[in-house]
């Protein structure tokens, strides 16, 4: 029974020892706390944590710069300089003219309104003998104000003109009327006829050479034509209207083009 006592008596002394010693580590031990808090482990496991959370996070001396405080740089304007700009003159001095194309009007020519043809001698606007068709547009481009050229197949002579009269055009066998192509278009009727209103009548060669005239002409000179086969008179129109059937007639009425005048 003594030795009983005696062994209680030391696992108490030993129990009360571990219990102050736990104590001292980790603070007052109360029913329900882990054996990893009597270890003082969860200390130890928060200041690792914090430690690895400070040191994930690095310092940093950039201060952002916001919006508002951004650099504003103004480009100042380059000017070209003088060999620059006399070289874009140069280029520009030696691109071709921009070149019309011509409709021929076979038959056909025009009195008045002549032009003399730049480094030409002829007297007082015409070109002897050195021309072709081509030749004689080909002048008319190359002289500012020109809107027409009459061309001799015979003498080779190209006359220039600075304006077009529809009542000074006149048949001529011996004519070339050259006008520059604004781009109206129509369509032919076989055996009708649009009477009246006739703004020229002239003798030409065929029902495409009155349409053709006819084409080239504002549209206040002309809106249509008729061909009388049998006489070889080309009849201008404007208007053109009241169209009725008639043998050998050739009719043909120009589609309107706003801008074409």
């Amino acid at each position: 029974m003594k030795g009983t006592i005696i062994s209680v008596t030391i696992l108490l002394a030993i129990g009360a020892t571990c219990c102050l010693l736990l104590y001292n580590r980790a603070g007052p031990f109360s029913p329900g706390t882990s054996l990893s808090l009597s270890l003082g482990l969860d200390a130890a496991a928060a200041t690792v944590v914090s430690a690895t959370a400070s040191s994930a996070t690095p310092s940093s001396s950039f201060t952002s710069t916001s919006p508002s405080a951004a650099v504003t740089t103004t480009t100042a304007p380059i000017t070209p300089s003088a060999t620059v700009l006399n070289s874009i003159a140069q280029q520009l001095a030696t691109m071709p003219a921009t070149t019309a194309t011509y409709l021929s009007v076979n038959g056909a020519d025009m009195t008045g309104q002549d032009m003399t043809v730049t480094g030409d001698t002829g007297t007082p606007t015409t070109s002897q003998g050195t021309y072709g068709p081509a030749g004689c547009t080909a002048a008319c481009n190359s002289n500012a104000g020109c809107v027409a050229s009459v061309y001799s197949p015979s003498t080779k002579t190209c006359w220039i003109k600075s304006g077009l009269t529809p009542t000074g055009i006149t048949g001529n066998a011996d004519r070339v009327l050259q006008i520059p192509d604004k781009g109206a278009t129509g369509f032919p009727k076989n055996n009708y006829n649009y009477p009246g209103n006739d703004t020229v009548a002239m003798p030409l060669p065929s029902a495409a050479d009155c349409s053709t005239l006819c084409q080239a002409l504002p549209w206040s000179k002309c809106q249509g034509s008729t061909y009388d086969s049998n006489a070889g008179t080309c009849h201008i129109k404007a208007p053109a209207s009241n169209i009725t059937a008639a043998n050998n007639m050739v009719s043909w009425a120009k589609a309107y083009i706003p801008a074409y005048g």
